[in-house]
């Protein structure tokens, strides 16, 4: 908090959070007056997270490309035009249960395309070195206004109704605004001298990098397998509050704010438990715990008691959901960084959205017990994928920019032109054959990461032995970027493997011009600076 920047933009995003919280308990109350069915009341949330699978990535996509200030501000704009007609509408008594959960959808579909180009720009608002607690802090901002929103939600609207909350929701939107045209840094996120990328070339090139990626294909593994059923708290809680028990609209908002104040303690207690811990021994053992706290849910109906496990319930919550987030974050470089967390989102908001519909389907057709064991059911078994997908640590790789100067091509330069072929003769010493063959492996990754296609190792017998590799790009402008993508960690690999040769490979370009299959047409290498 001691970084200016930070602490401005952290208190943005509380204020929002707040109003969005108080807003899903007017949201909620009013569905469940309005509509009899369990379904309903669980498809606000539905509504609320679906957007995230619809639209999440291809925000991201935009929050790498564009600037993000610009993003951010067109954003929040459509989520302020969206709260100001819930408003009107629910003032002149006019909304129904079809236009509350339309409104609702189009409140997350702004919240789910604007978080991505949020969450990636938290690195800049705080030193690299404290990213661990800067998205615990950002965690902790949901979290905290989860503690004080609902409970603020539920107190206005036994007292005033549900448009004093979709007003006030509207408001802080509007502060969020003035936050991001006043304050938010409005240089571009990634120093490049390069052409901005298509969106379909960038679409494409998230895509790649989570292929490639065995460390973030295993967050959205675990993402995938653990929120689908852990939804069912928050599908399942306002119809046991609200229909099983009859509870008055600031009861429920109490009962969600202990979520947000055992959030609180539970980002006291990460940075404690990870000194002891991996964050995948974390994760699982929140898991555990949480599908018990579920289990004990199901089958009570005294408030006291649900508070307590409401309590337990957020203290498991800001493990699991920061546990993700950080590991993302800690594995993805800067150019990549809101598509990486744009898939997050979208494997999250799949997960919950088709979670909560089943949980409020299985409801209505058997009981509110048996979704609720069948959830625990799966949440357990999901923790049979913790030693195949194990949530990776932050800090193990350097992911700040490479010290080799970014290559620029000479202006007569056709970047347009290509396939590219690729070609790095190393020489092969047979007693370093396979320290070199290993780090040619974790080479092979970081250029498909980057950009590379058809990536092959051979080996070319002398003398002298020669160990090739080789890889193709599109055009030039693709290898400019390639070269421009690999991170420190990259770089050293590099370094690891020409010390192992011998010394530095010898490179060659060849341009493919026709049909890929003709013979390559090798022209001469073009002459970079720096």
């Amino acid at each position: 908090m001691r970084h200016s920047l930070f602490r401005v933009m952290w208190l943005g995003m509380t204020v929002s959070n707040l109003g969005t919280w108080m807003n899903e308990v007017g949201a909620t109350w009013l569905m469940a007056s309005l509509a009899p069915s369990n379904l309903m009341v669980a498809l606000i949330q539905t509504a609320t997270t679906l957007p995230f699978f619809l639209f999440a990535y291809p925000a991201g996509v935009m929050g790498d490309i564009c600037n993000r200030r610009t993003v951010l501000i067109a954003l929040h704009v459509w989520l302020l035009a969206s709260a100001v007609a819930l408003t009107l509408m629910t003032a002149q008594e006019i909304t129904t249960e079809w236009w509350l959960l339309l409104l609702t959808f189009f409140l997350g579909a702004g919240n789910a395309m604007m978080r991505p180009s949020w969450t990636a720009n938290i690195p800049s608002f705080a030193p690299r070195g404290e990213l661990s607690n800067t998205i615990t802090l950002n965690s902790l901002s949901t979290n905290l206004s989860k503690a004080a929103g609902p409970a603020i939600g539920g107190l206005l609207v036994a007292a005033a109704g549900p448009t004093a909350v979709f007003a006030l929701n509207a408001l802080s939107f509007l502060f969020v605004l003035g936050v991001l045209v006043f304050r938010h840094p409005r240089a571009f996120h990634v120093d490049t001298r390069l052409p901005p990328e298509t969106f379909s070339t960038a679409l494409r090139g998230g895509l790649r990098y989570t292929r490639h990626d065995p460390e973030l294909r295993a967050v959205l593994v675990r993402c995938a397998a653990s929120f689908a059923f852990i939804s069912v708290f928050w599908s399942m809680l306002p119809v046991i509050v609200l229909r099983e028990m009859g509870a008055a609209p600031h009861t429920y908002g109490l009962l969600v704010g202990t979520t947000g104040i055992g959030s609180l303690i539970g980002a006291y207690l990460i940075p404690l438990l990870l000194r002891r811990l991996t964050r995948n021994q974390v994760f699982g053992a929140a898991s555990m715990i949480f599908a018990l706290a579920l289990l004990a849910i199901a089958f009570t109906r005294n408030y006291a008691l649900l508070a307590l496990l409401g309590l337990v319930v957020g203290i498991c919550w800001i493990m699991l959901f920061s546990s993700i987030v950080v590991a993302s974050q800690a594995t993805a470089p800067p150019w990549v960084m809101a598509r990486v967390l744009a898939l997050v989102m979208l494997v999250y908001g799949g997960s919950a959205a088709a979670g909560s519909a089943l949980w409020g389907w299985l409801s209505d057709v058997f009981s509110v017990q048996a979704s609720i064991g069948v959830a625990v059911s799966g949440l357990l078994l999901s923790l049979l994928l913790g030693r195949r997908y194990p949530i990776p640590q932050e800090g193990h790789r350097h992911l700040g920019t490479s010290a080799v100067p970014t290559v620029v091509p000479v202006p007569e330069l056709d970047l347009q032109r290509g396939p590219l072929l690729v070609t790095l003769d190393y020489p092969l010493h047979h007693g370093n054959r396979t320290a070199m063959r290993k780090r040619l492996e974790r080479l092979r990754l970081a250029r498909l990461r980057a950009g590379a296609e058809r990536w092959q190792a051979c080996e070319l017998s002398g003398p002298p032995a020669i160990l090739r590799e080789s890889f193709r790009t599109p055009s030039w402008l693709a290898y400019l970027r390639l070269q421009e993508r690999l991170t420190a960690a990259d770089r050293m690999i590099e370094s690891e493997l020409a010390g192992l040769a011998g010394g530095p490979p010898v490179l060659r370009h060849l341009v493919l011009d026709g049909d890929d299959n003709d013979p390559p047409r090798s022209t001469p290498d073009p002459k970079f600076q720096g």
